[in-house]
């Protein structure tokens, strides 16, 4: 699966994230099952998972987060819908991550039904998990020197999210 999100919010108002996640799944499952006679059933079973995700993009905007907030309008909601944010500049990062994991299970089960009274049961399971990878995405910002600072102003700022 491939998607292409982008984020903007107030929060980081005028910062636009771009961002291609391409997800890999696979999975595998096998029985055998073998009765040696009408007392005695064998089973073997192997179970095999992973995901392979990975993720690259771009974020770039201005952060506003309002520590030079000069002049703003809250909505009857709780939200600020204009803005005016001073001594701000240009940022801009990438981003990039990994991530794969895999589950690996092995089971065999035996059962003798030895009369009608008594059945002996055994069962032996092993399992493994291996994760390596991100667990949050790497990134590498630039930003423009204080020189470069200005005020910036949003009016009626909204929430976009688009799946692509």
């Amino acid at each position: 699966m491939q998607e292409l999100m982008v984020y903007i919010s107030f929060q980081n108002l005028l910062l636009i994230n771009l961002k291609i996640i391409i997800e890999l799944e696979k999975n595998a499952q096998v029985t055998f099952q073998w009765a040696f006679n009408d007392n005695v059933t064998s089973t073997l079973d192997y179970t095999y998972s992973a995901v392979d995700f990975s993720s690259e993009g771009q974020m770039f905007g201005s952060w506003l987060g309002g520590w030079n907030t000069t002049s703003g309008t809250v909505n009857e909601r709780g939200t600020f819908t204009d803005i005016v944010v001073e001594n701000r500049v240009y940022d801009h990062q990438y981003i990039w991550g990994g991530t794969e994991s895999a589950n690996k299970s092995l089971g065999f089960n035996l059962e003798w039904a030895v009369n009608d009274s008594l059945t002996l049961t055994f069962d032996a399971h092993d399992s493994t998990a291996q994760k390596t990878g991100t667990e949050i995405p790497n990134e590498m910002g630039f930003t423009q020197a204080a020189e470069f600072q200005q005020s910036i102003a949003v009016t009626n700022s909204k929430f976009w999210h688009y799946n692509i």
